[in-house]
């Protein structure tokens, strides 16, 4: 199977689960009620990305580089931690 049909795949039944979420929790309606275009634009990008991440996981998975993908997904969220440290100026906290 192609890393482009695991990816879609992936992203079809995440987007099935999380409507049927929000189907049982009846917060679908208030939700398409209350958004905004900013909104669909910033989580749109950020879906993109994480697609992306997801796909590099994939594609190395199966081509045998998992010690290195492996190796990416430890140091991604350190990355995206200095990110937040250096340009929102946000603080770690010991809670």
């Amino acid at each position: 199977m192609s890393p482009f049909a695991l990816l879609s795949y992936r992203v079809v039944f995440s987007t099935v689960s999380v409507t049927f979420i929000l189907l049982a929790r009846k917060e679908l309606k208030c939700l398409l009620l209350e958004i905004k275009w900013k909104d669909v634009s910033l989580h749109g990008a950020a879906a993109i990305l994480v697609a992306c991440n997801w796909g590099v996981f994939i594609w190395a998975s199966i081509h045998s580089r998992v010690f290195e993908s492996g190796l990416g997904y430890l140091i991604a969220p350190l990355f995206g931690i200095g990110l937040g440290l250096v340009f929102y100026k946000e603080f770690i906290s010991h809670i």
